[in-house]
């Protein structure tokens, strides 16, 4: 094949036989205006020796550059052209008309910001474009408006993100890449107590904790007792370690948040029982038969009840903080006490006590009499039923001697003026009672003493001297004479 070889139209080739016939082409479609991204068919009507190949200029916009109908999507105002090469090689080429893009709006939206449950806040869509704009935003809610930027007041229920769904204006719809930006509302929510505190009873010593359950955007708390805030009680729980009864009164919570208005809680109690305690206790008692006796507890304490006892036995029926005896008799005398309870533990026990009973004076063994020589110490003693507050004098020749109040009357050294008739006056529970007489002789040498029956025994005699026929012998209650004048029973 001969190169650069001219054919002309209407001719056949000696080289390669082919008759030249121009190819024609021409551009169907194009020409007028869209919008940005809208889509233009563009098609060309061919003449000539087939087949075509296709050259499209420019490529900016096109589905394809090499097909004969392609599609155009411009981005700015173009004017296409085309040129096509039949099978000899020969081209023909057309331009279309121009096609006028008018730019697409573009929407900006902003606005984020938090909110209380119940407020609005507004959104800002700044458009470009020929107005008026409308839209829908990415919840569905509609906008519109003449100017830029236009301004859209919303109150969602919860937190949310905005975005621009759509966006029009006089001419084009917005393309997605030209909606932009987005508003994040967050919605803070109002404080709202779910659970309430609740009242309590304690005892003293126990523990308490109070409880409030809310809900809310960042919720503070602050515990309060009447209506006075608690120092460092600002936790959804109040805590009381160890209750007293300083600790009784109502309690509260304001419950604050980010939103405002703060809500309190249900006033609520706190009532703190006190343990038994025993401040003033029975006393012991010594009584005569007959007489009344009261036993007495005073106590402090939440409810409290009484339980005396007998010897460690509850006694029927003495369940008051006195426990009286109207008329007591030897079966009463024993230890006593009350076990004090109450509403908090443990129960308490008083002081043992006791209760004598005396009877009226028995003489168990009399005071005997006594025949000593002088010098020598005498002890003169009595015995009586037991009684607790016995009192004694002892008499001498029925005159009571001074200080000699006691079961017994000693003298460390007699002489014998010491001798005499002795008793004693034995009181208790009102009756005196009297012993017999004893009689102490106190003397010196021919006194008989009379520890065994041998007269001529020394032993019998003081100072151990055994009288003669001439002198005086004494023995107890009696004086014997000297044989050399008489004998006589003194």
């Amino acid at each position: 094949m001969a190169n650069n070889a001219v054919i002309t139209a209407g001719e056949t080739s000696a080289f390669t036989g082919i008759t030249s016939q121009l190819p024609t082409v021409s551009i169907n479609g194009g020409g007028g205006t869209i919008c940005n991204g809208s889509p233009v068919a563009l098609t060309t009507t061919v003449t000539g020796e087939p087949a075509f190949a296709y050259v499209w200029t420019p490529t900016a916009g096109l589905s394809s550059s090499t097909v004969a109908n392609p599609t155009a999507s411009p981005a700015t105002s173009t004017t296409y052209s085309v040129t096509v090469y039949d099978a000899n090689g020969i081209s023909a080429t057309a331009n279309a008309a121009l096609i006028t893009v008018i730019p697409s709006p573009t929407g900006v939206i902003s606005g984020t910001t938090a909110i209380c449950t119940g407020q609005s806040t507004s959104l800002t869509i700044t458009v470009t474009g020929t107005g008026p704009w409308n839209g829908t935003l990415s919840n569905g809610a509609a906008f519109s408006g003449s100017t830029s930027p236009i301004i859209l007041n919303v109150s969602p229920a919860s937190t949310i993100t905005y975005t621009i769904a759509t966006l029009l204006d006089a001419n084009c719809t917005a393309l997605a890449a030209d909606k932009t930006g987005s508003a994040l509302i967050t919605v803070n929510s109002l404080p709202a107590i779910t659970g309430q505190p609740l009242s309590a009873t304690k005892c003293a010593g126990e523990s308490q904790i109070f409880s409030v359950t809310a809900t809310g955007t960042s919720l503070t708390y602050q515990w309060r007792k009447g209506g006075v805030n608690i120092s460092g009680a600002t936790s959804s729980s109040y805590s009381i370690a160890t209750a007293t009864t300083g600790d009784a009164g109502s309690y509260d919570v304001v419950v604050s948040g980010t939103c405002a208005p703060s809500v309190t809680s249900s006033s609520v109690t706190l009532t703190i029982n006190t343990l038994p305690a025993i401040t003033g206790q029975p006393i012991s008692a010594t009584l005569c038969s007959g007489q009344s006796q009261t036993f007495n507890v005073t106590a402090t304490g939440t409810a409290l009840t009484y339980q005396w006892r007998k010897a460690g036995a509850n006694i029927s029926g003495a369940t008051s903080s006195s426990y009286n005896i109207a008329s007591v008799s030897t079966g009463d005398a024993a230890t006593y006490d009350v076990v004090v309870s109450g509403t908090c533990l443990p129960s308490v026990t008083s002081e043992t006590v006791s209760l004598s009973v005396n009877t009226t004076p028995t003489i168990t063994a009399h005071p005997e009499s006594q025949t000593v020589c002088s010098g020598t110490a005498i002890n003169l003693s009595v015995s009586t039923s037991s009684n607790t507050g016995t009192t004694y004098q002892w008499k001498k020749n029925g005159i009571d001697i001074n200080g000699a109040t006691l079961s017994s009357y000693s003298i460390s050294s007699p002489t014998s003026s010491d001798g005499g008739n002795y008793t004693v006056a034995i009181t208790s529970c009102g009756t005196t009672v009297i012993s017999n007489v004893a009689i102490l002789s106190v003397g010196d040498g021919g006194n008989w003493l009379g520890v065994t029956t041998d007269w001529n025994d020394p032993q019998n005699w003081c100072g151990g001297v055994i009288p003669g026929s001439t002198t005086d012998v004494y023995r107890t209650s009696y004086k014997f004479k000297s044989l050399s004048c008489c004998f006589n029973d003194r």
